[in-house]
């Protein structure tokens, strides 16, 4: 089955990701790519310990399941 994608950085502008990802499935979307370069170098992301970093995207990974997005 082919799937179509859309790209997204750290959200739309003025959306959370998880909002963004929200979004992205309503417009029809199978699957989400996830830009990291988006994300600040002293943010929480990349800012903060590996473990907070992992938990962020965990998260992400589990709405995008719930969403059945790849």
């Amino acid at each position: 089955m082919k799937k179509i994608s859309v790209a997204v950085d750290g959200g739309f502008k003025g959306l959370k990701l998880e909002e963004s990802l929200e979004l992205i499935k309503r417009c029809g979307f199978d699957a989400v790519d996830i830009g990291l370069e988006s994300f600040s170098l002293d943010g929480p992301i990349y800012g903060g310990s590996q473990d907070e970093m992992e938990t962020y995207f965990y998260g992400i990974k589990k709405k995008c399941e719930d969403l059945e997005l790849t």
